[in-house]
């Protein structure tokens, strides 16, 4: 079992801190939930500086491909998009050193990831509330 922690579940303590806690409690991953801003690149440039803990990025969006480019530069361990927010037809590049997963709320049939499952390494199903 991996253990994925929030990196945005506590608004109050500054990133590096919140970085050298969860670095002390030994997580896996850090998780980083981006809907749809692009300056999510730059916490995760400050936390590749402060941390060699990999990144866990989840990126919700209409339009994923405007972060293909960061995604590229930044290296996150995984990436996974939401498939409820994105447009049809989106071409997902093969990321170097970076796995790619689809994610799927639990209302979403499952069905729905039969044609991408030769585009990404995982799906990942979203059961929260």
């Amino acid at each position: 079992m991996k253990v994925s922690a929030s990196i945005y579940s506590n608004k109050e303590k500054p990133l590096p801190e919140l970085v050298a806690e969860l670095d002390r409690h030994h997580v896996d991953f850090f998780h980083i939930d981006c809907n749809d801003n692009l300056s999510v690149f730059e916490d995760i440039e400050l936390i590749q500086k402060l941390s060699p803990t990999p990144i866990d990025l989840h990126i919700i969006s209409a339009a994923p491909e405007k972060f293909f480019d960061g995604i590229e530069k930044t290296k996150p361990a995984q990436v996974t998009f939401q498939f409820e927010d994105m447009h049809a037809n989106v071409d997902f590049p093969n990321f170097k050193n970076t796995r790619k997963g689809l994610a799927f709320v639990t209302s979403t049939p499952v069905y729905a990831f039969t044609p991408f499952a030769n585009e990404f390494d995982y799906v990942l199903f979203m059961a929260t509330s």
